[in-house]
């Protein structure tokens, strides 16, 4: 359903207001046209009125850029046929040949040369034939001038074909988007819409007649209509002020950049390396035994090693000790993290 323009208020700054309105019932989808380049305009400004017992579920609009989505065909201006079944590798189709019909999957698009004599000279004429597994699994090739229609079988492709066919003319309209307002209602209602787009400014021009009663001065007004409609049965302001108007694009696409994050590659921990503890511990061992000799007596044998012994246990003690120590330390400033409350003392009665 399509909204007629009633109201149109042109500014000589180069805007004008526009207000459709028409009565409506039930559920309605409304379609507003307009270029793409005052979508901008459109996005700042639609306002929808719907209040007569419904309302407005929602508004959709066309993007900007290709309208072709993830289609599974494609169209050249050249070769068209044989570009669209080159395209479309793997579906099922039927073809009449030779006033026989056949059904099967495409293979493929193949290009052979034929010899042809024209006027005595010998030449060849490239020809596209049409690869097909048939259904008893049976590989035939037809000429693609010899077939008299092919039939699409596959629901998926018809509705590509046909979605791609109507971007196709649409496209050709000077880059008309569509705005739907989607309504919701049961009675009979009146819903208007109001927005803003750019035109040219209006302009004047004067008169004066002269002749032999008084002169008569007449004032025009030049509008110029660069909409995609005939303005009918509509009320016209003209306004000399200039309101403050700017431009803000809302149409574009906006991605927020986001920060990347890449993956730390991390070494895995070492496993304790036990040998080094014991050649250490051997080494220390050798240091110590190396203070034996051959020669000691045996007084002198069994003193060094009760030196020997005591050296190992002062190791040990100490050792104790510093774990000691350190446990104690912690446990000491965990006790002054703790705050000690006072509670006040109950009077004696």
């Amino acid at each position: 359903m399509v909204l007629p323009v009633r109201k149109c208020v042109l500014f000589r700054h180069g805007i004008g207001y526009f207000e459709r309105e028409e009565k409506i019932q039930g559920d309605q989808n409304l379609v507003l046209t307009f270029k793409e380049d005052v979508m901008n305009d459109i996005l700042k400004s639609l306002t929808t009125y719907d209040n007569g017992g419904g309302y407005v579920s929602g508004i959709s609009y066309e993007g900007m850029g290709s309208k072709q989505p993830n289609i599974l065909i494609d169209l050249e201006s050249e070769k068209s046929m044989s570009k669209l079944l080159a395209e479309i590798q793997g579906a099922k189709i039927a073809v009449n040949y030779a006033g026989k019909t056949y059904e099967g999957l495409v293979i493929g698009i193949e290009e052979k040369k034929k010899r042809e004599i024209e006027d005595g000279i010998p030449g060849y004429l490239d020809l596209d034939y049409l690869t097909l597994l048939l259904n008893e699994n049976e590989i035939k090739t037809f000429s693609l001038i010899e077939i008299d229609d092919v039939e699409f079988l596959d629901e998926e492709i018809k509705r590509d074909l046909q979605h791609l066919l109507d971007v196709l003319i649409s496209s050709k309209k000077k880059s008309i988007k569509n705005v739907t307002v989607f309504c919701k209602g049961k009675k009979k209602r009146t819903f208007r819409a109001t927005y803003i787009i750019p035109l040219p400014v209006w302009k004047t021009s004067y008169r004066v007649m002269l002749g032999a009663q008084e002169p008569i001065l007449q004032g025009w007004a030049i509008v110029d209509n660069t909409t995609e409609e005939d303005w009918k049965n509509i009320q016209l302001e003209l306004v000399s002020g200039l309101p403050i108007s700017f431009i803000h694009d809302l149409y574009s696409p906006r991605f927020q950049v986001r920060p990347r994050i890449e993956v730390q590659d991390e070494a895995a921990f070492a496993p304790p390396v036990l040998e080094k503890a014991l050649e250490s511990r051997s080494r220390s061992r050798s240091e110590s035994e190396s203070d034996y000799s051959d020669d000691d007596s045996e007084d002198e044998y069994i003193e060094k090693k009760k030196k020997y012994k005591e050296k190992e246990r002062s190791f040990s003690l100490s050792s104790i000790s510093r774990s000691e120590e350190k446990r104690k330390s912690k446990f000491s400033k965990n006790i002054q993290n703790i705050k000690i409350l006072k509670y006040p003392k109950y009077p004696k009665y």
